[in-house]
């Protein structure tokens, strides 16, 4: 019956779902894409009205997302998606945190507070797209060669490790980044630990407490 049930609701999957989702993506990366690659269209970034669009495709993604997850019978799909709700809060919840707190500034912050949160370099869109890619790439191993999963993921954070010490350094120095009020490099380098960890964390802790009723490790 719950098979029928799980199998039913995947076929009546509104066929509009994802297609919402990448253009709501689309549109709350292009900010930061813009800001890095095209310098020039900041003060137009700056606009009200970029706001309100990164501001409406987060309120169209998220419970877009959130359906998805409650009507997906992969529980797989379903940790992957909290996963990446979880990345979206904790850059939201960090960067408005930063920016009150005045730990945050330079050219690269030069941004109204709620597209920085939502769009910005640090934004939840462009995590969020980054960490999906990073934690999909882990699975596509992990699904084969576990062991190898988590060396690969390892990996990855010893990459983060030098390259933020790397790009801080650099952007500090060009006045990109200006860390203020106690905020380090080492703190920095936390913040970016804890959020790769995220992901991989919240994915395995909830198949594990499925696995009783999913039969997944």
């Amino acid at each position: 019956m719950t098979t029928t049930r799980a199998a039913t609701r995947a076929a009546t999957r509104p066929r509009w779902l994802l297609p919402l989702i990448i253009f709501c993506f689309v549109i709350g990366i292009a900010p930061y894409t813009l800001q890095t690659l095209v310098p020039a269209t900041v003060p137009a970034l700056r606009t009200p009205a970029v706001a309100l669009a990164v501001l409406l495709s987060a309120l169209a993604t998220t419970p877009a997302l959130i359906y998805w997850a409650r009507i997906t019978p992969h529980p797989r799909v379903r940790a992957f998606i909290i996963a990446m709700l979880c990345v979206g809060a904790y850059t939201i919840l960090t960067q408005s945190l930063a920016t009150a707190a005045g730990w945050w500034a330079g050219t690269t912050f030069d941004l109204p507070p709620l597209t920085l949160a939502l769009a910005g370099e640090r934004g939840a869109f462009p995590f969020v797209a980054h960490l999906a890619v990073v934690l999909a790439l882990y699975l596509l191993v992990a699904a084969r060669w576990p062991r190898l999963g988590y060396a690969l993921y390892g990996f990855f954070l010893l990459l983060l490790i030098a390259g933020t010490i790397y790009s801080d350094s650099m952007y500090l120095h060009s006045g990109a980044f200006i860390f203020r009020n106690g905020y380090t490099i080492a703190a920095d380098l936390l913040y970016g630990l804890t959020l790769f960890a995220l992901p991989i964390l919240v994915y395995e802790t909830f198949l594990r407490r499925r696995a009783p009723k999913s039969h997944v490790r």
